[in-house]
């Protein structure tokens, strides 16, 4: 299995600084370079970035995140109504049944 990973970053905010863009950004691109989302310990983690929301949708708010090349290769073109919305109701529910058990998290600890 090919384990390399690509992480999506970009300046968020950077033309628009309010004050809170800034903070915002450092922690976004600090937690998708992270250690542990740029070699997670036993390499079992697809994608990883500081949160990861179920509610409303799938994302990582910010859009800033590292994955694993293999798994981006296999993603589905988000088209309404297709083999991409049912594929991610199943996923939404399997991550949500994990969290509970307290397999994964949502949210990468950075200061622990």
């Amino acid at each position: 299995a090919n384990r390399t990973r690509v992480a999506y970053l970009h300046s968020k905010g950077s033309y628009h600084d309010h004050g809170k863009q800034q903070p915002w950004r450092r922690e976004l691109t600090n937690s998708s370079l992270h250690p542990t989302c740029l070699h997670p310990p036993d390499d079992s983690c697809d994608v990883c970035g500081a949160q990861y929301f179920t509610m409303f949708s799938s994302m990582f708010p910010g859009n800033m995140w590292t994955a694993k090349c293999d798994y981006v290769r296999k993603l589905l073109p988000p088209v309404e109504g297709g083999e991409f919305v049912a594929r991610r109701e199943e996923a939404i529910k399997k991550f949500l049944i994990l969290k509970s058990e307290g397999v994964v998290q949502n949210r990468l600890q950075l200061h622990q």
